[in-house]
Formats: structure tokens, sequence, C-alpha cells
């Protein structure tokens, strides 16, 4: 198999003609729009930081205050989910930083916890379920895969609150298991 050098633009483009090619050209359209929106939110963190301190900012801070801010609105927004998420980056960020993420990892599960509560709540308004099974990836760690399968009432699953997997040590730092609805 040959291997080609393209421009970043030339890749873009080819993503596209994939993405069209698979019938996910709206997929491509979102994530792309996203990926500008977020690029374009940088932008104005790195002159707002330009400004402030008077000297170039690093890509570090300009991440930083960004997963910051995205943080504070999904805190306004009670987004458990996406704090969660928020959070998980942060403690990513940090590992890779090389400084101490416990604190913040842990919060991100805390947040993935009441998450996952409400899509149990939810469950349990619709009247139509009773139970869930939780469902972990091929690679998860061994407290994940002994979970995989597992059939909770949505009473019991609330009461125990099993996911996200608080020690989970899964290829990707963290709990990736979810409830599926047993119908």
């Amino acid at each position: 198999m040959a291997r080609v050098v393209v421009t970043e633009e030339e890749a873009d483009k080819i993503d596209e003609e994939w993405s069209i090619a698979n019938g996910i050209h709206d997929v491509y359209l979102g994530e792309k729009q996203s990926k500008d929106s977020e690029k374009q939110e940088k932008e104005i963190i790195h002159r707002k930081l330009l400004d402030r301190f008077g000297k170039e900012p690093s890509k570090g801070d300009i991440e930083w205050s960004f997963l910051n801010i995205k943080l504070v609105d999904a805190m306004k927004r009670g987004d458990w989910s996406e704090l969660g998420l928020i959070y998980r980056k942060q403690a990513i960020f940090l590992d890779k930083a090389g400084h101490d993420s416990t604190r913040v990892r842990q919060e991100s599960v805390n947040a993935l916890k009441k998450a996952m509560q409400s899509v149990l709540l939810d469950y349990q308004k619709s009247g139509v379920l009773d139970k869930v099974e939780i469902l972990a990836c091929d690679d998860s760690c061994p407290l994940c895969i002994h979970l995989n399968g597992k059939v909770y009432s949505i009473s019991q699953a609330l009461k125990e609150n099993p996911l996200p997997v608080e020690n989970c040590t899964g290829g990707y730092g963290y709990c990736r298991c979810c409830y599926l609805p047993v119908v």
C-alpha cells in the first residue's frame, strides 16, 4: 500500500468525498461545523489571553481556558453528561502535562453518575421499561467485563448506581459502559 502526503485542505476534501460516498455527508458537515466553531472560539480566547497578559499564550493555556468556558456552560445548563465529558478532557489534559488529575477524574465520575441516574429516571418515567442491561466494550477493564450483560431492575440500578464504574482501567482510562433498555 502506497502512502501519499496531502495537505490539510486536501485531507478535508478526501474526508468529505468519503462521507458522500458512504451516505454520511450530513454527519461530516455537522462535525465540520463543530470543529470550525471550536476553532473560532479558541481564536477569541487566544486574543483575550494575549490582551490580558501582553504575551503569546501557550496552546495549553488556550485549551485549558476553552475547557473551563465549556465547563461553566454545561454547569449552567445542568448537562451532567457534557459536564462529565469536559471533566474527563481536563483530566486527560492534566495527565499529559504531568499533573495530578485525581480530583478532576472524580468530578467526571460524579457528573457521569448523575447523567446515568437521569437516564434511568427517564426510563422509569416512561412506564414502559422496568429493567436495564449493562453493555461493556470489547476492550473494557475486568471490572466492566464482569458487569457486561448484567440485568438490573431500574430501581436496583438507581440504588446501586453501578455506572460509570468508579475504578475502571479501560483502554481509554475511563468507563464507557452504558445501560441498554430491556424490553
